[in-house]
């Protein structure tokens, strides 16, 4: 009797972890290097054979990365590591959708890294992962994640000129007419490792109720106060080049007191870099 009730239990808990797995996987397979997969990639009846064949480039220092479907080459990436696997991004439509891209020095995309679609026998790009979307460039990415509903998640390494050192950002797009289209505009949030990053004043700074300095102030934090950013808001300008920068931005940030608001954050200036002389004692820079 006990072995029956506890086999009965260990098939409830492994139901309610597959259940779970099945909610929050965002990530659906990742690929392998010179490994066969079979995967509905095009919605149509059957799966496609799927396969990434590697080889050393010719300078002996990057892989050569080449991906056949159902044997013919579709996309070739060079770098050092590769990343290649599906996303749903429309749980409502049948196929997967592709992410394929190769890392070369310090992490940095490699040269046609993207997000792809599969139909009619050819690759088709929805979103070009080393893009510059104007002030923002994704030149290097942790990861990208989806929520099965059209929305993509690019998990970015510092992507816009903010004074608050190095962090990891959540920048979102929406699949519209076949392309993944920006969404996050003037505003994102950092992600979870970055939010837990300590940083440490080194001047006092005004919290205010909006990313706004003419609203309401509803604190004032001194020197050595240590917080955590949440979320940053920025507005643009245009240079006289033409090319697109950020102007005055805030940090939504919080206190271990319970304070929560938005500071105004300085300008960077890198020719007259003197670490003493930055808003924050400590924050996060990578080697």
């Amino acid at each position: 009797m006990k072995k029956s009730i506890w086999k009965i239990l260990c098939v409830l808990t492994l139901m309610v972890v597959i259940g779970m797995a099945s909610v929050n996987c965002t990530e659906a397979k990742t690929f392998k290097e010179n490994k066969t997969y079979k995967i509905n990639l095009d919605g149509k009846k059957g799966k496609e054979t799927i396969r990434v064949k590697t080889k050393l480039a010719k300078d002996e220092h990057y892989t050569i990365f080449t991906l056949y479907i159902n044997g013919k080459k579709v996309a070739k990436q060079e770098g050092l590591s590769l990343h290649c696997y599906t996303l749903d991004i429309n749980k409502k439509t049948k196929g997967k959708n592709l992410v394929f891209y190769a890392s070369t020095e310090s992490m940095c995309l490699s040269n046609k890294a993207g997000i792809f679609s599969y139909r009619n026998g050819k690759l088709k790009r929805l979103m070009n992962l080393n893009h510059r979307f104007a002030e923002m460039n994704l030149y290097r990415i942790d990861k990208v994640t989806t929520n099965g509903k059209g929305i993509v998640t690019v998990v970015a390494d510092s992507p816009c000129g903010v004074n608050i050192g190095s962090y990891y950002s959540l920048i979102r797009f929406q699949l519209k007419a076949g392309k993944l289209v920006k969404i996050t505009n003037g505003t994102f949030d950092l992600n979870k490792y970055s939010q837990k990053y300590e940083y440490v004043l080194n001047e006092s700074a005004k919290v205010y109720q909006s990313a706004d300095s003419t609203d309401t102030e509803i604190a004032k934090l001194k020197k050595n106060t240590k917080l955590n950013i949440l979320r940053i808001s920025y507005k643009t300008m245009k240079n006289s080049d033409g090319s697109t920068d950020v102007s005055d931005s805030y940090a939504y940030v919080k206190v271990a007191d319970g304070t929560k608001g938005w500071i105004a954050l300085r300008k960077l200036d890198y020719e007259n870099w003197e670490e003493s002389q930055q808003q924050f004692k400590t924050f996060p820079a990578w080697g």
